[in-house]
């Protein structure tokens, strides 16, 4: 029973900051959506005077999702420390510690990667776009106008993805380091199918993208393995 409290009282801590967090955003969201349009100023493209939308809520609903991704995106870390909070009583000290390390390593990891990605890799994709501006095609003009919710969206998804793929071999990465490579041998499937789940959830109803999605993570899995298996190999090696 004191664990059902337990949990009770976090889901309550949880839900009060999400709430917060998102009120907090809405209420500054000139700002975070100035912010969120630094790839495209970093790329020479002002789409603030560009932007346009097509139906009375558009607007508001690209704020809404732009502020539950801010949300989402600095939750994280407190979900993450809650949940290590949470197990720390049911492991041993060694684990505890290895987990602990291994978290802020990849924590830094990830907020490093994703700095690069919004700093460096949007900037060359909107300068790619970009580049279409003044297209004429058989003396057709060929204009790039794009909608504030198809850019949210855009760079929403984007997030989302390299982000629930890092955490996800994150998460692997520390699984194995305390019950060897073996244990992600012999639990192989349940990784394969939430592959399928996440490349469900996370990409457009079409068969197409889903299939390129679940493609792409299976790469990164077999990579990963890979990658750990031969690890595993020179440790063995070395210590013979």
């Amino acid at each position: 029973m004191f664990y059902i409290k337990e949990i009770y009282l976090r889901l309550i801590y949880t839900f009060v900051l999400f709430f917060c967090m998102f009120f907090i955003f809405y209420k500054y969201k000139d700002i975070v959506l100035v912010v969120f349009l630094i790839p495209s100023n970093l790329a020479g493209y002002n789409l603030i005077e560009h932007f346009i939308y097509t139906k009375p809520t558009e607007l508001i609903h690209a704020l809404l999702n732009l502020n539950l991704f801010c949300v989402i995106i600095f939750m994280i870390p407190y979900i993450f420390w809650i949940i290590l909070d949470f197990m720390k009583t049911g492991l041993f000290f060694h684990e505890y510690k290895l987990i602990q390390t291994y978290s802020r390593f990849f924590g830094t990891t990830i907020i490093l990667l994703n700095i690069i990605l919004f700093i460096i890799f949007f900037p060359i994709i909107f300068k790619f776009f970009e580049s279409f501006n003044s297209l004429a095609l058989n003396n057709i003009s060929v204009k790039f106008e794009l909608r504030i919710y198809e850019y949210v969206c855009f760079v929403y998804n984007i997030f989302i993805v390299i982000n629930t793929g890092l955490l996800f071999l994150s998460l692997l990465f520390i699984l194995i380091k305390i019950n060897g490579i073996n244990f992600y041998i012999n639990h192989k499937k349940i990784f394969i199918v939430f592959n399928i789940i996440a490349a469900t959830i996370l990409s457009t109803p079409d068969i197409s993208s889903q299939l390129i999605l679940f493609f792409i993570l299976s790469c990164f899995l077999e990579i990963f393995q890979f990658i750990l298996s031969y690890q595993t190999k020179l440790v063995r090696h070395h210590i013979k």
